[in-house]
């Protein structure tokens, strides 16, 4: 568990209407992590959860959060091909959300609530030598229910795609 105190005098924020703005107070934030980390062989359970406690609303932050990975990490083909593949979860219950000002390019409080929604991806990543792959099936959540993401009031989250890549490092 990791506790971190963060203290700052007449801190700069945006207000609900999007405007800069600079409190005359001191604003202190205090988190709590806990860290958590499960094997059983090739198989692991990655969780972290946080917990945040603010001494007023000028940020819109979630006061509980956590992610969570379940994945399969191991070498195939004698060992030459390593492998990982799993899920990737984040849970952020419901909370007043952040509201997004495109002029300033900046967060802003508001009065407005987002909902529980576990947002969950699937990985899968190769290696070979000098050779790596990747795939990832982003926001599958989505496929589960009607519902939409919002991680910004107002600003829906993508739908559900594929995503892929590879790296080559070619060597003299």
């Amino acid at each position: 568990a990791t506790v971190t105190q963060t203290v700052i005098n007449n801190p700069v924020y945006f207000g609900k209407d999007g405007r800069p703005a600079q409190s005359g107070e001191v604003f202190s934030a205090s988190r709590l992590s806990i860290i958590h980390q499960l094997r059983l062989g090739h198989f692991h359970l990655d969780n972290s959860a946080h917990f945040q406690l603010f001494s007023s609303n000028l940020y819109a932050l979630p006061p509980l959060y956590s992610t969570h990975q379940l994945y399969y990490k191991g070498a195939w083909f004698k060992k030459e091909m390593h492998v990982n593949a799993g899920f990737d979860v984040r849970l952020i219950p419901d909370y007043k959300g952040p509201g997004f000002h495109p002029l300033y390019g900046a967060f802003h409080v508001t009065d407005s609530d987002l909902f529980f929604y576990p947002a969950a991806h699937f990985f899968f990543l190769a290696r070979v030598s000098s050779f790596r792959a990747m795939i990832l099936m982003e926001n599958i959540t989505q496929s589960i229910t009607d519902d939409y993401n919002f991680d910004v009031v107002g600003h829906p989250q993508n739908e559900m795609k594929l995503r892929f890549g590879i790296q080559w490092l070619l060597k003299d």
